[in-house]
């Protein structure tokens, strides 16, 4: 019996004394998932970020602005490991967008640099106004993809500028301004036969 208690205690002692041990070691911290699309190997800093936020919020501005050849003159697309100016073809194919969704504001959401090839700017555009009273929805998603060359950044125009659900966005804006349309149409309309029945009661 003593010696049953004796072994009892011991066996506590223990593991007290080993529970006392771990007391302050720190918790083991789960490993940081990784994104596959990043390149780990890529050298990244402020200043890339500084020059590519400069370019976006350049070319918007002068979008916003109405200058619109010369926001496209800061366009490029990719071509191999180098890029080359838009071709007159991307050039007329975001200019038809454009005169659909003219940028009246603008708004950067977020900067994604996976790569020196594969980086992607965010960014909402206003393309018309609209009172408080109007459901209608007047903004737009979009997406530009700069691309580091050397030293350089340059702003290229991915095989598919808008997002997947543009066509879907497109026959409700299309669906939207067509009521605005109407709208205004039957406002002036009232207007008119008020001022016409304001003229006869003279």
């Amino acid at each position: 019996m003593k010696y049953l208690v004796k072994t009892l205690f011991a066996f506590v002692a223990a593991v007290l004394l080993f529970s006392c041990g771990n007391k302050n070691q720190a918790p083991v911290e789960a490993p940081e998932e990784v994104d596959l699309r990043e390149d780990q190997t890529m050298t990244r800093s402020g200043i890339d970020t500084m020059a590519i936020l400069h370019l976006v919020n350049d070319y918007l501005t002068k979008l916003k602005e109405n200058k619109i050849d010369s926001a496209l003159d800061m366009l490029y697309e990719a071509d191999g490991d180098t890029v080359v100016p838009l071709s007159a073809k991307g050039k007329s194919e975001i200019l038809e967008t454009l005169k659909s969704f003219p940028v009246l504001k603008y708004q950067i959401k977020s900067l994604n640099m996976f790569s020196e090839q594969d980086t992607e700017v965010r960014y909402i555009i206003e393309y018309f106004e609209k009172t408080k009273d109007n459901p209608m929805q007047n903004t737009l998603q979009c997406v530009i993809n700069p691309r580091r060359v050397g030293y350089y950044w340059y702003l290229t125009v991915p095989k598919t500028t808008r997002e997947p659900n543009y066509e879907e966005d497109k026959k409700l804006i299309e669906k939207q301004d067509a009521e605005r349309q109407e709208e205004l149409r039957e406002a002036e309309e009232a207007r008119a036969a008020a001022r016409a029945e304001a003229e006869k009661n003279k």
